[in-house]
This record gives C-alpha cells, sequence and structure tokens, in this order.
C-alpha cells in the first residue's frame, strides 16, 4: 500500500517534535497528538489487510477552504 502523508508540522522521519505538538495543539486542538497515533494504528492495520495497489492519503486539506479529511483510502 502506498502512504501519502500530508500531515503538517512533522519532522522528515515523521515524527513531532515538542515544539511541533504545542503548535499542533493550539492550531488543531488538544487531541490532535492522540488522533495522529490512532491513524498511525489505522494504517498499520490497512497495511498488513490490504494487497499492493491501494493508495492512502492522510491529513489532505482541501484548498483555502481548511478542511481536513483525515484518512482517504484510494
Amino acid at each position: 500500500m502506498k502512504i501519502i502523508d500530508k500531515t503538517p508540522l512533522l519532522n522528515e522521519k515523521g515524527e513531532l517534535g515538542m515544539v511541533q505538538r504545542v503548535q499542533g495543539m493550539l492550531k488543531f486542538g488538544f487531541n490532535w497528538p492522540t488522533e495522529l497515533e490512532a491513524q498511525k494504528a489505522i494504517i498499520t492495520f490497512f497495511d498488513r489487510q490490504l494487497e499492493k495497489g491501494y493508495t492512502l492519503i492522510r491529513n489532505m486539506t482541501l484548498g483555502a477552504s481548511g478542511i481536513v479529511l483525515l484518512i482517504i483510502l484510494l
């Protein structure tokens, strides 16, 4: 499964630093780090269960609307 990660504030390793964690909590809500961990669990499950040929897009923002789609599975 191919994963396209559009999550803001992650470093090059895909992790949140302390400053980025606080920035994300202020922008997206205090549960944001917990939501990211839940997404990782779901992505791991999908990766084990689905065959190749699927694409998962994570945390995609819809243009200027600011609406964030958490997980899109194609």
